[in-house]
């Protein structure tokens, strides 16, 4: 472990406690997160902890998160892990205040959502459609290419990624069929 990693552990305290650190040029709450945390990134707890709230703007009816600024210099709060729960809750109600399922809308109808950070297209689209994900079909609605891999010369399809923060649509039910068809004639 380098000296760096050795002060920047030091400096962020155990998961278990909150701490109050001065941010020093170079440092993110993402970099402050990982080292803290183990690999998760609270970033909405954070923000709730130190009144942070991010904007949006919305491109063509579709919301995006801009993160809010901090900086350098100034003193903020790293959150317990205890208490990332109830500030992820509080973050987010105070930016949209809407179930995740009134968010998603119902299978019926096609729906804008904006993704948060914890959020995945699976958890969401079974929401959505009772159990059902029809990833392929949000991927070609939102004209998402899959990453494909290769892997010892053997060629991967992986899903395409999702970007925190921004809006995607989610298909009506009757247009999920189409849109699977396009998206599978696409990858092949």
């Amino acid at each position: 472990m380098t000296a760096e990693t050795v002060e920047l552990r030091n400096r962020v305290g155990s998961a278990e406690q909150t701490t109050k650190i001065v941010l020093q040029k170079g440092d993110t709450f993402w970099l402050l997160a990982e080292v803290k945390y183990g690999g998760i990134h609270p970033i909405d707890a954070i923000y709730a902890v130190n009144n942070l709230l991010p904007s949006y703007e919305n491109k063509d009816g579709m919301q995006h998160l801009i993160d809010p600024i901090y900086y350098a210099g100034i003193e903020y709060t790293l959150p317990s892990i205890q208490d990332v729960p109830k500030l992820k809750t509080d973050f987010w109600t105070k930016f949209d205040a809407r179930s995740t399922k009134e968010r998603v809308g119902e299978a019926n109808q096609r729906t804008a959502v904006c993704i948060r950070w914890d959020e995945n297209f699976s958890d969401l689209s079974a929401i959505k459609y009772n159990g059902r994900q029809p990833l392929k079909a949000i991927f070609a609605l939102n004209a998402m290419s899959p990453r494909v891999l290769l892997v010892e010369g053997v060629k991967q399809i992986l899903e395409p990624i999702c970007q925190a923060g921004c809006s995607y649509v989610f298909p009506a039910e009757d247009e999920i069929a189409e849109l699977e068809r396009d998206y599978e004639s696409r990858i092949k």
